[in-house]
């Protein structure tokens, strides 16, 4: 996801007079709420995803990095759901990242339930 995508996607909120949401994504469409979040933190209430967790920007399955110097943290409230046997676990690297905690580096607020 890009900043100009975010930036469509607050210009829509902002239209609709909208100030705080709360973010709601199943597989890959959470790397499109993740980098929403990133970008415009100040308007995420929450956020929940299903079956893909909080990619670390400029990582190999992640093709959108970050601008430089940008955060690198989601501070909101974020929730995160998945089973134990999900497709994902499949990543090099996934269980890992989830099950030791390197994920909470990036989202420090993050409930994780399987």
């Amino acid at each position: 996801m890009t900043l100009k995508n975010s930036q469509n996607i607050c210009t829509v909120l902002a239209f609709r007079v909208i100030n705080k949401v709360f973010v709601v994504a199943k597989d890959f469409g959470a790397m499109v709420a993740d980098r929403f979040a990133l970008f415009y933190l100040e308007k995420i209430a929450g956020i929940i995803t299903l079956g893909v967790p909080f990619m670390r920007p400029n990582a190999p399955i992640n093709h959108q990095p970050l601008p430089e110097g940008h955060s690198l943290k989601v501070e909101a409230p974020a929730l995160f759901i998945m089973g134990e046997k999900d497709y994902v676990f499949k990543f090099p690297g996934m269980d890992e990242y989830l099950k030791n905690g390197e994920v909470k580096n990036y989202v420090p607020n993050l409930e994780i339930i399987y």
